[in-house]
């Protein structure tokens, strides 16, 4: 499996799941990295059998520099591809201000944002997208992020499978209508 995982970091924890996440999927085959911020043009996302996107929350969103990719032309070509979405966010340990525990309650993490614009887009996404905690905005990551990693990894493999089940029961299922048409027609 070829996997190709986008992201921006403003602090470093996002490039930490990303780093995180590119081992766990190593293990399967070939993955890329790519920070938005240092990749600009001449990629090809197309030649990728699932896309993994990644931003920190800010302000209950995604980054802006996360929000200029998604605006640009070449995320078009996700559209064929399994796409999952993951973000950074403070944890539950931190002290919200009340207006930002509303903000949280109405509109999410980066990873709500970020799945409602792939979702505009017409974007499939595989499954639901993750958040991983931070202690403070400059790290470290949680004591148990490496192993909600491996989780969410496993989650992912688990759909892809089902996924490539499902394809493939399909054709099955056109194949037999095609030989019963060619029964038919003989």
């Amino acid at each position: 499996m070829r996997t190709l995982i986008v992201y921006q970091s403003y602090f470093g924890n996002t490039r930490l799941i990303a780093s995180s996440l590119a081992r766990h999927f190593k293990e399967l085959g070939e993955v890329v990295l790519y920070d938005i911020e240092r990749h600009q043009n001449g990629f090809d996302f197309t030649m990728f059998d699932l896309i993994l996107i990644g931003s920190p929350t800010r302000y209950t969103s995604i980054s802006a520099p996360m929000k200029r990719f998604l605006q640009s032309p070449k995320v078009k070509r996700f559209s064929d591809l399994p796409v999952v979405a993951f973000d950074t966010r403070y944890g539950p340990q931190h002290k919200h201000s009340v207006f930002m525990r509303f903000l949280i309650q109405m509109f999410g993490y980066g990873v709500t944002s970020l799945e409602k614009r792939l979702d505009r887009l017409s974007i499939p996404r595989l499954l639901d997208g993750e958040g991983f905690s931070v202690e403070a905005a400059e790290g470290p990551l949680s004591e148990h992020t490496e192993k909600r990693v491996g989780a969410f990894v496993a989650r992912i493999v688990v759909a892809m499978q089902e996924t490539a089940k499902t394809a493939h029961d399909a054709g099955d299922a056109l194949d037999e209508k095609d030989s019963e048409a060619e029964t038919r027609v003989v």
